[in-house]
């Protein structure tokens, strides 16, 4: 099973479908958007409800699996998704239902399927889960094996105390050496709160063999010893092969942009300059402009004509031509699938060495991206990340690109048992997001834009009640064209006498000094003709 259903009948995000339905809209208890159900008018679910995973949706969400009884009802613990329904039935052999839900006038039409996540709608593989101290798993000996390093998350340490970076090394199979990290914090609050349901916890290595098998993945090695029997659980987070918990955790991936204002490069600063103005301003500044240029050619009819030789050095001067169709963004290879699955229509570049975010790094310091779609669980705890981050004047913003959720892989009968203890230990506080705040680094710079101090607002635009010199433009041209008029008509200038110096005088370009044209008459000459009438 994958976790995102089996072949042919994969999870579909149906969110948008939810968050349409304005009529029957409210607001979760965290501020974010919901929808209330037809059948459950009590209770406000998110919008995401069922999308794009195989998880135990019910659990996480429905009240009645969460509400002080005996018994918890057997759908609180199947994983199910909702799935298309003409490629599920084409292409599949899954079981698919529509929705009661939402009624055949609600304009939502959306599908849902147990059996594409392995279980079934009556929970006939699952014993109802009772509420007893000791009962969920009958105190169980559990076998974990972890499948690599990744400081801080899981880790040993060397005999200097420092973490581990290579799992080649022979602490990695000496079990004798204790796990540490935010995960190992996690899973050791989560079996103390158990107390005798799970009698014993153990960390283990998977096996050289499931290595060998899978090279490409440990996380999949790992899920291999599940299916073959080697452990019970495993404390990585990847939703594959195996049966898996509730999740401890929803891994977004932020869209990580560069800091405002950080950016010197031509086109950014050129798209400064067009940002201040809104569009109407440049409307009317392009219009102002082009009046001016007209009533300068229609002024311009009884000026003498001068010719201008411009020197030039033979050369044509070059033009770039680009077409920005879309920003791209720089993504790790793993989120490939959950990313085709949100945003079908979007333009990702997929980083495809082993460097993971460190090799988004590089591509966005080689222009191969524009922004990047950073998983957060994944880089927030990584001081060396970090430090990236602000050498390249980067942030994370408050969108979400895509969210996956993160659980532990497990056996299929313990599934349900340590879910309930996985939600019960979130109730008393211990949860993913409290282990790791002993790990978090910190960082030489705001790494959040919503901490960035802006310094005011450069890229407030201007408008139109700011630009008053537009407005003594437009009255120099309305005072032409009165002038125009006054002229042509044969009435006084309002703008005072005209100037006779355009005619009669010219500057030498040879020496500086200005004289007479000789060739003039005294009649095209008014200054000559006025020294003539004071002799007489």
């Amino acid at each position: 099973m994958s976790a995102h259903g089996n072949p042919g009948c994969q999870c579909k995000n149906e969110t948008d479908a939810l968050a349409s339905l304005s009529e029957r809209s409210c607001t979760l208890d965290d501020g974010s958007p919901g929808v209330i159900l037809q059948l459950r008018e009590d209770a406000c679910f998110s919008t995401s409800y069922g999308s794009s995973a195989c998880v135990m949706h019910d659990m996480i969400h429905d009240p009645l699996c969460n509400a002080s009884v005996d018994v918890m009802p057997s759908y609180c613990v199947q994983p199910w998704c909702y799935v298309d329904l003409e490629s599920c039935t084409k292409d599949s052999d899954e079981i698919v239902y529509r929705s009661s839900y939402f009624g055949v006038d609600s304009g939502v039409d959306v599908y849902f399927s147990y059996s594409t996540c392995n279980a079934t709608v009556d929970g006939s593989d699952l014993a109802q889960v009772k509420k007893a101290r000791k009962g969920f798993m009958g105190g169980v000996d559990i076998r974990a094996n972890v499948p690599t390093y990744r400081f801080p998350y899981i880790y040993k340490r060397d005999e200097g105390g420092e973490g581990l970076a290579s799992i080649d090394g022979p602490e990695y199979y000496d079990n004798s050496i204790p796990w540490a990290g935010a995960y190992i914090d996690l899973v050791n609050g989560i079996t103390e709160l158990a107390g005798e349901d799970i009698s014993s916890f153990n960390y283990t290595y998977k096996s050289r063999a499931s290595g060998i098998a899978n090279p490409a993945s440990s996380f999949t090695a790992a899920c291999q010893d599940i299916q073959s029997g080697l452990a019970d659980m495993s404390v990585d987070e990847r939703l594959s092969l195996s049966a898996f918990t509730l999740p401890i955790v929803y891994d977004k991936a932020y869209l990580v942009i560069p800091k405002p204002g950080s950016s010197n490069s031509l086109a950014k600063q050129t798209q400064k300059v067009l940002q201040p103005f809104t569009p109407q301003l440049w409307i009317l500044v392009l219009v102002v402009i082009f009046v001016a240029a007209i009533l300068g050619c229609w002024f311009a009819g009884d000026a003498e004509e001068v010719s201008t030789r411009i020197e030039s050095d033979g050369t044509k001067p070059s033009r770039l031509f680009r077409a920005q169709m879309y920003t791209r963004i720089g993504v790790d290879s793993f989120l490939e699938k959950d990313l085709e699955l949100e945003w079908p229509d979007a333009k990702f570049y997929y980083n495809l060495d082993d460097k993971g975010f460190f090799g988004m790094l590089d591509d966005y310091t080689a222009g191969k991206c524009d922004v990047l779609a950073v998983g957060y669980e994944d880089t927030i705890l990584s001081a060396e990340f970090l430090e990236k981050m602000c050498e390249n004047n980067l942030v994370y913003t408050s969108s979400v690109v895509v969210e996956v959720p993160i659980a532990f892989p497990i056996r299929q009968d313990l599934s349900s048992g340590f879910s309930y203890w996985v939600r019960e230990a979130k109730r008393n506080g211990i949860d993913l997001e409290a282990a790791k705040e002993k790990y978090q680094p910190s960082a030489s710079c705001e790494i959040q834009l919503e901490d960035v101090e802006m310094g005011g607002d450069e890229y407030a635009q201007i408008t139109v009640p700011n630009m008053v010199f537009v407005f003594c433009a437009l009255l120099g041209i309305a005072l032409q064209v009165e002038e125009k008029y006054n002229v042509k008509k044969g009435k006084a200038s309002v703008l005072g006498r005209k100037s006779s110096l355009g005619k009669s005088m010219r500057m030498s370009t040879a020496d500086g000094k200005s004289d007479f044209r000789e060739n003039d008459s005294e009649e095209d000459n008014p200054i000559v003709s006025s020294l003539e009438a004071q002799d007489e």
